[in-house]
Parts: C-alpha cells; sequence; structure tokens
C-alpha cells in the first residue's frame, strides 16, 4: 500500500516508482496499482498461503521437540566446525607466497 500511496501522491512513474522502493522490475508496480484501481485496498492483501509446517511444529510434544532442537543444535555446531576449519585452510593459503 505505501507503494501505491507514493506513486499517486507523487505523480510518479512505474520506473521511478520501482526505483525508489528498489522493486527489481517495474511491472510489479504496475500490477500492484492495478489491482488497486480494480479491488481497492483489498486487491493488495497477501492472499499466499502460509507454512504448514509452522502448525505442525506447535502439535509437537516437549519430548519430540526437545528431540528436534538437540538435532538442529548437532547440525549447527558441526557447521560451525566446518567454516571454522575452512577459514584456517583459507588464511593459511593467503600465507603463502605466490
Amino acid at each position: 500500500m505505501k507503494v501505491i500511496i507514493w506513486l499517486v501522491k507523487n505523480k510518479a512513474s512505474y520506473p521511478q516508482t520501482a526505483r525508489h522502493f528498489d522493486i527489481s522490475n517495474e511491472s510489479t508496480v504496475w500490477s500492484w496499482k492495478h489491482q488497486y484501481d480494480v479491488y481497492g485496498a483489498d486487491g493488495l492483501a497477501d492472499r499466499r498461503k502460509r507454512d504448514t509446517n509452522m502448525t505442525d511444529k506447535k502439535k509437537l510434544t516437549p519430548e519430540q521437540e526437545n528431540k528436534e532442537l538437540k538435532k538442529r543444535l548437532e547440525y549447527l555446531e558441526a557447521e560451525n566446525e566446518y567454516l571454522k576449519k575452512l577459514r584456517a585452510v583459507m588464511h593459511q593459503t593467503k600465507k603463502k607466497p605466490k
């Protein structure tokens, strides 16, 4: 809605508006404006489906949640170790004379 208000208030073109809001494609602005013109503010409502995984996580028992968190922790610790080793290798290769 903020984009459309700015577009109308500043009497800007679609490309100007896209640049102002760092929107990669000016046709997106045109589409939003068209939706607004045809359907009003309701035309800009987000109608995307929500991720069902978020609701599934709420159904976990405390034991299941604990198990999932432990798995996540193990993964992140392994990733952290990998990145430390990668950084060390990169540091060593920078030290070598060419």
